[in-house]
């Protein structure tokens, strides 16, 4: 079925088939491994045409109703396809509209043939309601992926994620590292991570057998180095039996973390702003009551109740922002200490 798709294609040669075909194991795999429909598509002679050339379904979460091999994707429907077609780069959550007119989010990977050609994507598809478990899972169970069934795409594929990846081989050497880790690394002054040991290369005391052999102790750490701060996943593949190979994942969260200190001086403030301002109403509400006290009018003195209970109401609302912030309002609270200042008041007055 996938070589006769892709001969109705009619723009891949015998051993552009042949790289297709063995991309169909790795989308089986990637499927499986992300529990995501992924697709192989191929261009056809219409520009702003692909083939559907490959579909693999996960058994349980779909977004299809059928397979779809064989039907056509339109460029206005799912622009990313032919964006890599066209420039031969990876496409991250782009989004694309399916053959059953659902919508979904795209990343696609460019596959080449010996001409350096684009011949084929990998596209994997999942929902919104997917994303964010795709961005935390996606790393994870890359790693297994990369060192062992899909080798040869790990250049690509590891490119393609933001974090900093090193893969070490069975000995703790480090053997690859993409190039959002070897910018980082120049960073903290050190100039070449491949060749490296690990021990050279991770941010606490820590010896590669201990990890391998104790990887949830290492699983997930918060690193303080120079003015980074770094999050640090220590994975531990197993090749086969007697293999264990680990892959080491940095993302910078500096950024995130100053963003969040900044958030909660910020919050401090307004609080403080929030106090000012109820003491400054309830100021204001008691010189009305003395203001109150002196006028015989009884005209007046029910337009300044009124006046003093608006400002009291307004002062309760900044008062439990005060302590409370923004996030957590309760209405009732808010609520409940209105009455008791009504009731408080129409109590004072019938003294009077």
């Amino acid at each position: 079925m996938l070589k006769l798709l892709c001969k109705i294609c009619a723009t891949l040669t015998p051993s552009d088939i042949d790289i297709v075909e063995q991309m169909s194991n790795v989308a089986t795999i990637l499927s499986n491994i992300l529990d995501m429909d992924v697709f192989l598509d191929c261009p056809t002679k219409k520009e702003d045409e692909a083939m559907v050339v490959f579909h693999a379904r996960p058994e349980k979460s779909s977004l299809y109703s059928k397979d779809i091999s064989g039907e056509i994707a339109h460029r206005f429907n799912e622009p990313a396809v032919f964006r890599t077609f066209e420039t031969g780069l990876p496409s991250r959550n782009y989004k694309a509209v399916t053959q059953e007119k659902a919508n979904v989010l795209q990343n696609i990977l460019p596959i080449f043939n010996s001409l350096d050609e684009v011949i084929c994507v990998i596209i994997i598809e999942y929902s919104e309601q997917q994303r964010e478990f795709f961005e935390k899972e996606y790393n994870k169970k890359a790693a297994g992926i990369l060192m062992g069934q899909i080798d040869s795409l790990k250049d690509r594929v590891t490119e393609y994620i933001n974090d900093g990846i090193i893969i070490f081989n069975r000995n703790g050497y480090a053997t690859y590292a993409n190039k959002v880790a070897k910018i980082l690394y120049e960073k903290l002054g050190v100039p070449s991570i491949v060749g490296e040991s690990f021990e050279n290369l991770y941010f606490e005391r820590a010896k590669y057998n201990d990890i391998i052999n104790n990887p949830d102790e290492y699983k997930e750490k918060e690193v303080r180095i120079f003015d980074f701060i770094l999050n640090v996943q220590c994975l531990v593949s197993k090749i086969n039996e007697d293999v264990k190979r680990l892959t080491l994942i940095i993302r910078d969260i500096t950024e995130k973390k100053k963003y969040e200190e900044e958030l909660k001086i910020k919050t401090v403030y307004i609080k403080e702003i929030h106090h000012r301002v109820k003491n400054n109403l309830q100021t204001v509400a008691s010189l009305l009551r003395i203001q109150k006290r002196r006028v015989k009018n009884a005209e007046t003195k029910k337009i300044l109740d009124e006046t003093i209970n608006r400002i009291l109401s307004i002062a309760i609302t900044h008062e439990i922002l005060s302590a409370t912030g923004i996030d957590t309002i309760s209405i009732k609270h808010i609520l409940e200490i209105l009455c008791q200042n009504y009731f408080k008041n129409n109590v004072d007055k019938s003294k009077k």
